[in-house]
């Protein structure tokens, strides 16, 4: 009886220490899944991250591309349209002459300016001048991981005077011609590779006034 009753304890103890692994083991199994499940739950957030990431850089080149070539192919157009149609015509004058259209052959700067320099001054400061001004512009603006809207500001900057620049290298003048104002209060005459690098100059002030600079960079980032 007393044999029995002692076989019974051992058998027991032993199904109990054997249940007890069972379930240590489950434990520790589980445990290891939650872990695994969480990193692969943070290593899918991150890669998520680094998809949207690129994206978003691979958005603002576009926007920026689409920028640049809609500025140059916009003053290229409109410069051979006004050689062809308004360089033998007179002015023509809209909504009460606060709009004129005037073709003139300008080898100065925007607006005219430096037009009776020397030739080879005129070619110092229009042509290298401004070809060095905008390829730092662009290198700085890169580097110093500009926000989007100073970056579209550059484009448009860049855009405008590098049409303009081509004009001054291969024909040595650019062609203006559009004119606004009130009676004699007017403006120079000036092309759309004007109104872009007066555009992007003015995004560029209102950046430079709204930029944070304790701010984590928004551009190429």
């Amino acid at each position: 009886m007393f044999v029995s009753w002692y076989s019974i304890t051992v058998l027991r103890n032993r199904a109990a220490s054997s249940t007890r692994k069972i379930i240590a083991s489950a434990t520790q199994e589980s445990s290891i899944w939650v872990r695994v499940h969480a990193d692969g739950a943070g290593n899918l957030e991150s890669l998520c991250s680094i998809l949207k990431g690129m994206m978003t850089r691979i958005g603002i080149r576009v926007v920026l591309l689409i920028a640049i070539g809609t500025t140059i192919g916009c003053d290229r157009v409109t410069k051979h349209l006004a050689a062809a149609t308004l360089s033998e015509a007179g002015n023509r004058s809209f909504l009460a002459d606060a709009f004129r259209l005037e073709y003139v052959e300008n080898t100065g700067a925007f607006l005219g300016v430096g037009a009776d320099w020397p030739h080879a001054v005129r070619t110092a400061v229009f042509g290298v001048g401004n070809g060095l001004l905008l390829v730092a512009l662009a290198v700085l603006a890169m580097r110093r991981r500009w926000h989007r809207r100073a970056l579209l500001g550059v484009a448009l900057f860049v855009a405008g005077g590098a049409s303009n620049l081509v004009d001054r290298i291969i024909y040595g003048m650019v062609i203006d011609f559009m004119n606004v104002g009130i009676g004699s209060l007017r403006t120079g005459i000036f092309n759309v590779a004007d109104m872009a690098i007066m555009l992007g100059a003015g995004v560029l002030v209102i950046e430079g006034y709204r930029y944070e600079p304790d701010a984590p960079p928004k551009g190429f980032t």
